[in-house]
Order: structure tokens, then C-alpha cells, then sequence
């Protein structure tokens, strides 16, 4: 666990970096630079791009991590054609996605053509954005498996984020039209799948020559690949529409300045998870080795640790964001345009902090011979999303799309936890994740009698450091996760002795 902690803490540090220059893009540049509707159709094209990449993937990410393990053992070193089939069934995917989204012109220009029509001048660019953000997931997916980490979520949370505010830059100048700096932006998607590739050939040999001879050999994982990819598929298709959908509907039926106001404010809330992010990529080999392998208690410890110790984050960074909720909409450009998504910030950001008391429990489903449960979810869940954003966009605006994407989140990780539960007789809950939630609720409590301060940046200073800090300082005195204290213990190590090394 020492050291799932050390590479999670590594991979959150370069997520974090990327936060940080993510949250200066679109909170102070974008909202500076661009007009609400410009900003909507930029996320509506960034946004869109990742759920078609989900349609046209195949599953194909997550199935690498399920059969690797079948595929590794090769004499020589060819892993029997893993990576061909690895590139070949999500372009197959992409292929079909173009056909669809040439046969559905009409249908697209029908439905954005009332309150969003000015996306349709753009909506073709989301096939090169597309075939970016496929290529790279595979090739990141497939650094993971190497036990490698760092490098690709540096390009894509990091050097992304930069290169995205030169082109954002280039139109503020003048330099670049707002066309030409959309186009630039797809341009760089393009030059960070190709630093991808180049780095991947530095670890590894990509061996991109089928083997049927394996495939005939074992017709059994044949079978259950297209099984198992097939319902995955659909599953993702589902999970990926549920988390878009909100936007999507938004633009048609609000506009695409409210799908600005909604974007800014769900990008705000999102910093929530990206621990469990970090986690769950970690994680997923191991735990695809350990359900193979039949290895339940070790499955088990990784899921209960891990749970304790992303609540913990996830509560201390909600207690950071919701303290400084009004300082937020202060320092923002333009931020009476935006303050309309003060309370989806909230739904939202609460919503993924419940989410972080299932720890891993997806990719556990996922992994697991009862991965079906996952399918059955997710088409389910989608449906009664539409549903749910049907029937409370019209009655509360962007706040009725948080509420819709909250309550399907929370059933979303009950079936997960149920799940684990019924069939693994296994769960992650503990005494000291209802102790913690009474720490949280206590220190939240204390700010409401703090007066805000005259100046918003020395109150957000002491907010963003009084109230974490006392929440952080009863998880450490009352010990109720090991490795926190560990990690805790570790960084006051180093700041005493001054060795800034990282891991």
C-alpha cells in the first residue's frame, strides 16, 4: 500500500499542475477572452470529442487491462499480436462512428439548429478531435500496463492545458481569428498524440502484427472478448453519454451561453475526483491480476484502504471549495455572468465526494466475472438520466442538469457497492468514514461563523488554509487511516530536512 500511495500522491501532483493551469484557462482566461457562447461552443467540441471517442473506442481500454494478463506471456516478447488488436478494433469503431456522423448531418443540424446553431459551423471538427482522443487513451492505457504513469498524464493535463492557452492567447491579440484558433487547438490534439506515440516507442517495442496462430489456440478468449467488449461497450457508450448528456441538452434547450455558465461551474467541481482518477488507473492492473488470479482478501484490503484514503481527499478538498464558493465568482473575470453556477459547483462537487466512498468498486465490477452488472447499469442509469434532465432543465435550468447527474451518480455507486457486496461478499465501509464525515461537517459548520473578510484574496488565503488544515489535523491526531498519516509524516519529514526529492 506504501507504495500504491507514493505513485497515487505522484500521479495526483502532476493532475494537480494540470488543475492548476486547467483552472487559470478556464476560469481567468477563457471567461476573460471569450464571450459565454464562445466558451460554449469550445466545451461543447472538447466535451462532445471525449463522448464520441467512448462510442468509437469499443471498450477497447478497458478490455487491454482485462486480457493483458491472458496475452503477456510470450517467449518472445510479442505479447501474440496484444497490441494489433489493441489499434485495430477502435479504428474499426472510428470508421463507423464517420459513417454515422455523415448519414445523421440532418438530424444534428435539426436538433442544435434552434438555440445552438452557431455550433454547427464547428461540429465536423469533432471527427479529428475524436481520432486524437482515441489513439492517445490507447496509447496511455497501454503506458499503464508498462507501470508508467506520470509521462502521459503530463502531456495530457499539463502540456495540453499550455498549448490550449496560446492558441486562446493568439486570439485575444489578434493574432488568430476565433476559426483559426479552434482549428490551432485541434492542431495541438494531433501534436500530443504524437508525443505519446513517441514516448510509448521509448518504452517498449510496438509489435503491431496480428498472431491467429494464438487466437486459434485459445478460441476461449476469443469468445469471451467479444462477449465481454461487447457489453462493455454499450456500457460505455451509456456511462459516457450519462456524463455528457447534461451539456448536450443544455445547448438545445437553453443556449450555448448557459452551456458556458454550466461548463465552467462543472470543470470547477471536478477537481473532486481527480485523486480517484490517478487511483483507478493505478490500480486497474493489480486488480484485474488479483480476479484472475482469484486473489478475493488481497482484492478486499487494496478496496477498504483505498476507499478510507480517497474519502479523506475528496472531504478535504470539498471543504476547500465549498468555504470559498462566493470568493470564487469575486476573482473570476466576468464572474456575475457566471455566478448562476454557484450551486451546481456544490451539487456536483458533493455528489463526487460520495462517489469517492466506493473507492475502485467500479473497476472491481468491471474486472470480475459479474462485469454484466456494469452494462445493466449504465444503460439503465442513462435512460433514467435522459429522463431526470427532461424533466428538471425545463423546471431549474443548469441547476436541474447537477441534480440529474447527482441523483444518477448516487444510484450509479449504490448498484456498485451492492454489487461487490453480493457477489464477493466484500464492501468498503468502515467506522472511520462516519467519523470522518462528523469531522467534515464540524469544521464546515465553524466557517459560517467566520465573517468574510473585506479583501477577497486574503480571506480566500485564510479560508483555503484554517478550514482544510483543522480538518486534516483531526484525521492525523485521530488516526484513522494509516497511510494518510503516513503520507502526512512523510511531507513533514521532507520539509524539515529539507529534501524536496520527489518520489
Amino acid at each position: 500500500m506504501g507504495l500504491i500511495a507514493r505513485q497515487t500522491l505522484k500521479a495526483s501532483l502532476v493532475n494537480y499542475v494540470g488543475v492548476g493551469i486547467g483552472f487559470i484557462n478556464v476560469l481567468f482566461i477563457m471567461t476573460f477572452i471569450f464571450s459565454e457562447e464562445e466558451l460554449g461552443i469550445i466545451k461543447m467540441l472538447t466535451e462532445n470529442m471525449v463522448m464520441l471517442a467512448g462510442f468509437s473506442m469499443l471498450g477497447i481500454t478497458t478490455s487491454m487491462f482485462r486480457y493483458h494478463p491472458h496475452f503477456k506471456n510470450d517467449p518472445s516478447g510479442k505479447m501474440h499480436g496484444f497490441d494489433f488488436w489493441s489499434i485495430i478494433v477502435p479504428f474499426v469503431g472510428f470508421i463507423v462512428l464517420c459513417i454515422a456522423v455523415i448519414l445523421s448531418k440532418g438530424l444534428i443540424i435539426t436538433y442544435f439548429d434552434g438555440k445552438a446553431s452557431e455550433f454547427l459551423e464547428y461540429y465536423l471538427l469533432l471527427l479529428p478531435l475524436t481520432f486524437t482522443q482515441i489513439f492517445f487513451s490507447v496509447f496511455e492505457a497501454a503506458a499503464t500496463i508498462e507501470s508508467r504513469i506520470v509521462v502521459p498524464k503530463f502531456l495530457k493535463e499539463v502540456v495540453l492545458r499550455v498549448l490550449t492557452a496560446v492558441a486562446f492567447f493568439g486570439y485575444y491579440f489578434g493574432w488568430l481569428s476565433f476559426n483559426q484558433s479552434v482549428l490551432l487547438l485541434v492542431g495541438f490534439y494531433f501534436l500530443l498524440l504524437f508525443l505519446i506515440i513517441a514516448y510509448f516507442s521509448k518504452l517498449r517495442k510496438f509489435h503491431f502484427k496480428p498472431d491467429f496462430s494464438f487466437i486459434k489456440a485459445n478460441p476461449q478468449i476469443v469468445k469471451d472478448f467479444f462477449g465481454y467488449t461487447s457489453l462493455v461497450t454499450i456500457g460505455s457508450i451509456s456511462g459516457v453519454l450519462l456524463t455528457k448528456l447534461d451539456m448536450l441538452m443544455i445547448s438545445a434547450e437553453m443556449g450555448l451561453s448557459h452551456t458556458g455558465v454550466y461548463a465552467v461551474a462543472f470543470y470547477v467541481a471536478t477537481i473532486i475526483e481527480i485523486p480517484r482518477r490517478a487511483l483507478t488507473q493505478i490500480l486497474s492492473p493489480k486488480i484485474s491480476e488479483n480476479l484472475k488470479e482469484g486473489l478475493i482478501v488481497d482484492t478486499e484490503s487494496l478496496f477498504k484502504r483505498t476507499s478510507v484514503l480517497l474519502y479523506i481527499a475528496g472531504l478535504l478538498l470539498l471543504m476547500g471549495l465549498l468555504v470559498n464558493l462566493d470568493n470564487l465568482f469575486q476573482i473570476i473575470p466576468n464572474g456575475q455572468n457566471y455566478i448562476s453556477g454557484k450551486f451546481v459547483i456544490a451539487v456536483i462537487a458533493i455528489s463526487k465526494c460520495i462517489e469517492m466512498l466506493s473507492g475502485v468498486g467500479n473497476i472491481i465490477v468491471l474486472y470480475s466475472r459479474f462485469y454484466y452488472i456494469m452494462f445493466l447499469m449504465t444503460v439503465g442509469t442513462t435512460v433514467f438520466g435522459v429522463y431526470l434532465n427532461l424533466w428538471l432543465i425545463p423546471i431549474y435550468g443548469i441547476l436541474g442538469a447537477a441534480y440529474a447527474t447527482g441523483i444518477t451518480v448516487l444510484i450509479q455507486q449504490l448498484i456498485v457497492i451492492l454489487a461487490i457486496y453480493g457477489k464477493l461478499k466484500i464492501h468498503s465501509f468502515s467506522g472511520s468514514m462516519l467519523w470522518l464525515t462528523l469531522f467534515f461537517s464540524g469544521v464546515f459548520g465553524l466557517h459560517f461563523l467566520i465573517p468574510f473578510m473585506s479583501n477577497v484574496w486574503i480571506d480566500l488565503t485564510v479560508r483555503s488554509i484554517v478550514f482544510p488544515g483543522l480538518f486534516i489535523a483531526l484525521v492525523y491526531f485521530s488516526k484513522l487511516s494509516l497511510e494518510t498519516n503516513r503520507v502526512i509524516e512523510n511531507i513533514l519529514k521532507r520539509i524539515k530536512s529539507g529534501n524536496f526529492k520527489p518520489y
